[in-house]
């Protein structure tokens, strides 16, 4: 399926400067939503290029093809002179550029857990008679109905369990109560009491049954852009619907066009010459 509205970014040029899996994956949405999205990459390719298995039967990373549509991709060495130029020069005629970021330290370390949630209990995953369900019981009030529902109640006014504060205390007193019960039921059982009764929950998904639940809500979770099976944009905009204009580009695919828009004189990178080169983005590959 290929929609071919104009979106609410149609026209913004935007300088993906980013690598692996958020940066990418954020930058696929702006071009869902219209923009120009020019991918930069060192000359041998974003590192998920080369991440499989599983590999399309062309030998393309599956990875990389689900992070990377409606995109142009131009391959600079930024540890050269040029390429640091080109690279400038890109983010000069660019509206918006973006990179991976870094993460800020406090004093608190934070030691692994799982999926358990350092501050709230009940917060993680717990097996039932088939498959893993996550509970995120947050307040007094749903850890409350989480009890009745597994036939506890008396847990609610244990004082051991009684706050959340003494619930993360009393972690490894909790967790084998509410756990010898989940395990007497199926998780799509236990799915619907629990939600009927205002708990947060939901069964572990795989991809097929994560695909398979978004289909029974009437969705449609996988679109195929020029060949390429692609997981669709959650976004529903009535005016301006997101599209599917082009499928991940191969390395450098775009690079003689990109390269041509940039050498341009200085004063001749207007709107228009922006508007242009979108454009030209926007016409389906092949």
């Amino acid at each position: 399926m290929t929609v071919t509205n104009s979106g609410p970014l149609d026209g913004v040029v935007v300088a993906d400067f980013s690598r692996v899996l958020a940066g990418p994956y954020a930058t696929m949405l702006l071009g869902d939503l219209g923009a120009t999205v020019i991918k930069v990459e060192s000359p041998v390719g974003d590192d998920t290029r080369h991440w499989g298995p599983p590999w399309t039967p062309d030998g393309e990373s599956t990875y990389f093809l689900s992070i990377n549509r409606n995109k142009r991709s131009i391959a600079l060495d930024l540890r050269s002179s040029e390429g640091r130029g080109r690279g400038l020069a890109l983010v000069r005629c660019a509206d918006v550029m973006i990179e991976n970021g870094t993460y800020a330290l406090t004093n608190d370390v934070a030691h692994g857990m799982g999926i358990r949630h350092p501050s709230i209990c009940r917060y993680e995953q717990f097996p039932t008679a088939d498959r893993l369900l996550i509970i995120a019981a947050g307040n007094d009030r749903q850890f409350r109905a989480l009890c009745e529902c597994l036939g506890l109640p008396q847990l609610s006014d244990d004082p051991r369990f009684a706050t959340n504060s003494a619930r993360v205390a009393h972690r490894d007193q909790l967790i084998p109560l509410l756990g010898s019960v989940l395990r007497t039921g199926g998780a799509d059982e236990w799915f619907a009491t629990l939600t009927s009764a205002g708990v947060p929950c939901g069964p572990i998904n795989d991809v097929v049954q994560g695909m398979q639940f978004a289909e029974s809500l009437g969705l449609e979770p996988i679109v195929d852009v020029n060949g390429s099976a692609q997981v669709a944009n959650p976004l529903r905009l009535s005016a301006t619907p997101v599209s599917y204009r082009c499928r991940p580009p191969a390395l450098g695919a775009d690079e003689d066009e990109i390269l041509a828009w940039l050498d341009r004189p200085e004063n001749e990178n207007t709107e228009s010459d922006q508007a242009g080169i979108a454009d030209r983005a926007g016409r389906e590959a092949g």
